[in-house]
């Protein structure tokens, strides 16, 4: 399918927006968790120049979704991402939900953390390659995503370091048996 950029009110950035909203709104009800999950204080340089690409990335991908044209309908690629969407918003939802329960000095390791060290990132990941298939594999889509994943990955690899030091054996331990993607690796 081929995609041309236009602005419409139901485009990609809906989808996008949606779960970065679900995000604020998680973060707000649970507000001591909120804190720790933005709590930068501990950011070097490296991890504040992360930081930055994957904000730049994010936004990019935003401006670019607001002129990306979902292909809304019966095709295999919509049926595909919509499902993936509902799978990874499901998904989003619990991990918040495990991460706002937990107490603040502790690993956070119930929930989807069970299977996941880092299901927050994987299920927003997951919710832009949905989005990806719904607008009908737009590179535009495609391209700010990919940036954006891998920004992110380097970014829970300096988290991972700081939850070593932060929570110890404990939090070794629990890298030890629990993936870092769900599933993988």
């Amino acid at each position: 399918m081929e995609t041309t950029l236009h602005f419409k009110w139901q485009n990609a950035y809906i989808w996008i927006l949606f779960m970065i909203i679900v995000q604020f709104i998680a973060l707000f009800l649970a507000k001591d968790a909120g804190k720790r999950a933005v709590d930068t204080s501990w950011y070097g340089k490296k991890e504040k120049t992360l930081m930055f690409w994957n904000f730049l990335f994010q936004f990019l991908l935003i401006g670019v979704s607001f002129f990306v044209p979902v292909h809304y309908g019966r095709s295999w690629l919509f049926a595909t991402g919509t499902l993936l969407y509902i799978l990874s918003f499901a998904g989003f939802v619990a991990a918040f939900h495990a991460y706002g329960t937990t107490p603040l000095n502790e690993t956070v390791t119930r929930g989807v953390y069970r299977i996941s060290r880092n299901p927050q990132y994987f299920f927003y990941n997951m919710s832009l390659v949905a989005v990806f298939l719904m607008t009908g594999c737009s590179l535009w889509i495609l391209l700010p995503s990919a940036l954006f994943i891998i920004a992110a990955h380097l970014i829970i690899l300096c988290e991972e370091k700081y939850c070593e030091r932060t929570y110890g054996e404990n939090y070794v331990g629990y890298k030890k048996r629990t993936p870092r993607y769900f599933l993988f690796f």
